[in-house]
């Protein structure tokens, strides 16, 4: 069960982060580089998080 969870929020994280990177992408274009970094920043946090949450699913289905 707690690795059903870790699972979905894997995918939320993942999703987050592409929604914060697509983001980024358009303060880019719009030439507002510190919101485009600050941006950047956040979606690394979640690609990060959502690597972490992986490794705890994992983890779960090995006991």
């Amino acid at each position: 069960m707690r690795s059903i969870l870790f699972d979905i929020l894997c995918v939320a994280a993942l999703f987050g982060a592409l929604f914060q990177l697509y983001h980024c992408v358009e303060f880019l274009a719009e030439k507002d580089y510190m919101a485009g970094i600050i941006t950047a920043m956040i979606g690394v946090i979640f690609i990060r998080t959502s690597s972490e949450f992986a490794r705890y699913a994992a983890f779960g289905r090995g006991e």
